[in-house]
């Protein structure tokens, strides 16, 4: 369970369960993805956040910042009613003068349908083995936020014992004895539970809030600062040695036996002297040790290495039970015959892997061409500025008359993946674009390297700016008869990546008829999230003047 060469800092292992039948091990990626992108956020580096990367991630692909200094691995397994998952946050922090430290959070998943589940969080560090220096101050005990963020947005519902659990102690009072009472002596009580008694002052030794915050779900704390409270839940005990009282704490151990003289042995407790003695701090590390860091034998975790083992079992086990069934359904010489045709599938699947290496081999060639041609134009447009960077880039193009339109737009995307993309509209509108294409790159170029940067930039004069250093015009909208009619302006809102986009904005070439070739409209907005420049739209849309025509 522990690695040699690291330490644990926490561990924990709770229920969840989506709401109203959703995928429960989605909803749990999810959390993941909201906790590292927060903590990418917060230490300055960077994780995708489009839902197709965590989706892979569910499949048990890997993803990784781009200075490689956080990484994560997944593993998942389908089984017969439900899945495993595992997932490793891997992530190396260093500090001037110290050794590096590497922090590495597992979160394991076992499904019992599609809905409900056991999940598992192990956190571990360790120092640079052999680095002779200082080490890193030692971490503060805490919970991991990533619990914060499981428990956050009604997205999972977490629970302990049957309880829904929060990460915040119980507080009870006379009325609540008898429950309280329940709940400690529930012989099925999966984790320990501890009380927190008041002295006669009403002062509690030890910060409920405090050690409820380092040890999560691995306990339940419960405490008063009502003396009345904590006598009514004593009265509940029958056995003495099992009270808790004058500023004590005592720690309920799980699987209780009240009726069972001498149980009260194996629920530590504390007295209200000892706590005065040694201080509460020296008790609180008692509890985090003990409780949210040993990993005790009964402890059960799912990890990569089991989910590799499971899918590697159920290959083997899908691979004997086909060979038996076909063992059984044969005979011997229809098994020998089966075996022959199955050597020449293997020669014939021989064959044809070599053609796909050779077509494989030969499109790397021809994407090679590609990707050399498109920085020998960039290039050409890069040499060039203004206006010239356009008519550069049309006798670039003049040579290439077989790229169709929509093939220009996955070229420009291609380039420029971080300033310009097109939305599903977008792309579907080029289906039916009759442009000339050498006018169509000169305007992707321009928003690509003039407007996309004003954008970018905030400049304040994004109309005149473009207007000046571009054959195109911007219109960042259209006319106030137009804007008036609803129905026109509902042909002008689209939808990117989710989120809802309107292309009211667009660049239009000089030329104003629409029958000819040199005639643009190309409608986009800029979409915050991606801080691109969406294309929604490649065609004329209505607008009062078309309707008067």
């Amino acid at each position: 369970m522990i690695d040699l060469d690291r330490t644990m800092f926490f561990k924990a292992r709770f229920e969840i369960e989506a709401p109203q039948g959703e995928d429960v091990l989605w909803s749990l990626v999810l959390s993941v993805r909201d906790w590292s992108l927060r903590k990418a956020r917060r230490d300055g580096y960077s994780l995708p956040r489009e839902m197709r990367f965590w989706s892979k991630l569910k499949s048990g692909e890997m993803l990784e910042s781009p200075d490689g200094s956080v990484r994560l691995y997944a593993a998942l397994h389908h089984g017969e009613f439900a899945q495993t998952w595992a997932c490793q946050h891997v992530e190396d922090q260093r500090a001037p003068g110290c050794a590096p430290r590497r922090w590495i959070t597992e979160v394991g998943f076992e499904g019992h349908s599609v809905d409900r589940g056991t999940v598992s969080i192990i956190t571990m560090f360790s120092d640079m083995p052999g680095y002779i220096g200082p080490l890193q101050p030692a971490p503060k005990p805490n919970v991991p936020k990533l619990i914060a963020s499981m428990l956050e947005k009604d997205r999972l519902v977490c629970t302990i014992d049957g309880c829904e659990f929060g990460l915040a102690p119980v507080e009870f009072l006379c009325s609540d004895a008898p429950g309280i009472h329940e709940r400690l002596a529930n012989p099925y009580r999966e984790v320990p539970a501890i009380v927190i008694s008041p002295t006669r002052a009403g002062e509690c030794l030890i910060d409920p809030e405090v050690i409820a915050s380092q040890l999560g779900p691995n306990a339940t704390v419960f405490y008063t600062v009502d003396c009345g409270a904590i006598d009514a839940l004593n009265a509940e005990f029958e056995d003495e040695s099992l009270r808790c009282y004058g500023g004590a704490v005592r720690v309920y151990a799980p699987h209780p036996h009240f009726g069972i003289l001498g149980d009260g042995f194996n629920h530590r407790f504390f007295s209200a002297a000892d706590i005065r003695g040694q201080g509460a701090e020296y008790y609180m590390a008692i509890l985090r040790r003990a409780l949210a860091e040993d990993v005790l034998a009964r402890d059960t975790s799912v990890r990569i290495e089991d989910v590799n083992r499971l899918n590697r079992n159920a290959g083997k086990e899908l691979a004997f039970k086909c060979r038996a069934e076909q063992i059984q359904d044969m005979a011997l010489d229809q098994v020998k015959e089966m075996l022959d045709e199955a050597e020449g599938l293997a020669r014939l699947a021989e064959d044809e892997c070599d053609a796909m290496r050779e077509e494989l081999r030969q499109s790397r060639q021809a994407n090679h061409d590609l990707e050399a041609r498109i920085a020998w134009l960039e290039h050409a447009l890069d040499s060039q500025g203004g206006s010239a960077a356009e008519d550069g880039a049309a006798t670039a193009i003049a040579g290439a008359s077989e790229l169709t339109i929509p093939a220009i737009a996955r070229l420009f995307v291609s380039a420029f993946p971080d300033r310009i993309d097109f939305s599903e509209r977008g792309w579907a509108s080029l289906e039916d674009c009759r442009y000339e294409p050498r006018a169509f790159w000169s305007a992707l170029h321009s928003m690509c390297t003039v407007l996309y940067p004003l954008y970018r930039d905030g400049a304040a004069d994004k109309i005149g700016e473009f207007n000046r250093r571009s054959r195109f015009k911007f219109a960042r909208g259209e006319g106030p008869q137009t804007r008036a009619n609803s129905k026109f302006m509902r042909e002008r809102e689209d939808e990117y990546q989710g989120r809802r986009l309107f292309i009211e904005p667009h660049i239009c070439s000089s030329v104003g008829d629409p029958n000819s070739p040199q005639f643009i409209r190309i409608y986009f907005n800029w979409d915050e999230e991606t801080e691109r420049l969406v294309i929604g739209d490649t065609k004329h849309l209505t607008n009062c003047t078309t309707r008067k025509l």
